[in-house]
């Protein structure tokens, strides 16, 4: 099971179609602690794509998951990423459906640095992974056909909200676009992005606009200048700056215990290019009025109820076969990380490890041996499935909860 997780860049593998019918049923355990799955009828599955939105030819906008697959994809090998002398790696073969592709790289592709550090190494992914997630905004760098590119990607809000609010969140997200940062407590943002953020703030669309300015979420927007910028008086005071002509101070506070800090901001025209500012615009374009629909009408339902308790084994042949040779066990399962944590699975061929284990398509794997399935427990996991006797898997099939121990025979 984690071999087939940490070689997820399944996309060779067909996606399941309204006409795919599901994995046939596995053979009855030989000693079951408990009544197994059903087998069910020919269905559609639940759409296994991952949520990624090209906003512009740089700049992407994506769910947390989705950067998990990719670095899987090219730290299983799935889609080869050979070294560099120099640092970095260059892709190779790329599938048309990838995680990759939709990023918007390609064969050749000489990637550098992610969030701002280098990469190649499994570590370095890694601690690339993770300065990604904490930066929200991050960037990627890479040499394609000899000349030098910056791809700008951005993680959508995962709590589930509406249209109008993700609306609003791109148009932010094109516009952060328009802040570079000049020093520790300096930078230069495009004065059309300033005027849609001061606009947007008149109507009640973006409160918290220091976020946006510090390019770090939890930050308020106190002071412009010697102008309060407290409630309702933020768009004042930010219009009043752009009038006056120059650079202008904002002082922020973090909703945190960190100090305050104070920017010094100097408009400047052309960082966002005018297809850039329409896009903008148009996503900030929205009905002020709040929300109609509240989060919790979107909230998907977790599993709940009594945990089924069941049994299977494999050979010891069969799991070192498997271990052994990750990638062909990517032939026979799509695995893509789940919004609700663990990973799902898709595309599961017939008489497969996984089909003849029992498990079915839109199965969410949850956790093994009691350990939430992470890609930060990943090779830990990996390592101590080669050695066990047996694997305990946590998953989750519509609504309901299964436990599955399989068992080593020799």
């Amino acid at each position: 099971m984690v071999a087939a997780v940490l070689s997820h860049g399944c996309d060779r593998a067909p996606e399941p179609t309204p006409s795919e019918p599901a994995a046939s049923p596995p053979p009855t355990p030989a000693a079951p602690a408990g009544p197994a799955p059903q087998a069910e009828p020919p269905r559609a599955v639940d759409d296994p794509t991952l949520w990624i939105e090209a906003v512009t030819d740089t700049l992407w906008r994506l769910e947390d998951p989705v950067l998990t697959e990719a670095v899987l994809e090219v730290v299983s090998g799935a889609t080869p990423c050979v070294p560099l002398d120099g640092g970095g790696c260059r892709l190779g073969p790329i599938a048309p459906a990838s995680v990759l592709a939709r990023l918007g790289l390609r064969e050749g592709d000489a990637l550098q640095t992610v969030a701002g550090l280098p990469i190649g190494t499994t570590t370095q992914w890694r601690e690339a992974l993770r300065s990604a997630r904490a930066q929200g905004l991050f960037a990627l760098t890479l040499v394609r056909d000899g000349a030098e590119r910056t791809q700008h990607y951005r993680f959508r809000t995962m709590r589930p909200q509406s249209p109008r609010r993700d609306r609003i969140e791109r148009g932010f997200d094109v516009l952060a676009r328009g802040v570079q940062v000049q020093g520790a407590d300096a930078i230069e943002v495009d004065r059309g992005a300033l005027e849609l953020a001061v606009d947007a703030v008149r109507r009640g669309l973006a409160p918290e606009c220091g976020a946006w300015l510090a390019r770090r979420p939890g930050w308020r927007l106190v002071a412009v200048d010697d102008a309060d910028a407290g409630a309702g008086s933020l768009s004042t005071a930010l219009s009043d700056a752009l009038e006056r002509g120059g650079p202008f101070d904002v002082r922020l506070e973090a909703k945190t215990e960190e100090a305050p800090i104070t920017l010094r901001v100097t408009p400047r025209e052309g960082l966002l290019g005018p297809s850039e500012l329409t896009i903008a615009s148009t996503s900030l374009s929205v009905d002020p009025s709040p929300d109609a629909d509240s989060s919790s009408s979107l909230a998907p339902a977790p599993a709940t109820g009594p945990v089924t308790e069941l049994e299977a084994s494999i050979s010891k042949s069969d799991r070192a076969r498997l271990l052994t040779d990750p990638v062909a066990l990517a032939g026979t399962v799509r695995i893509v990380p789940s919004r609700d944590g663990g990973f799902k699975l898709f595309s599961i061929r017939r008489e497969s490890v996984l089909d003849v284990l029992g498990f079915r398509n839109g199965d969410r794997i949850t956790a093994l041996d009691g350990d939430p399935i992470t890609p930060e427990l990943m090779m830990e996991q990996y390592r101590k499935l080669s050695k066990a006797d047996s694997v305990r898997v946590d998953f989750d099939r519509r609504g309901e909860r299964f436990a599955l121990t399989i068992r080593i025979a020799p």
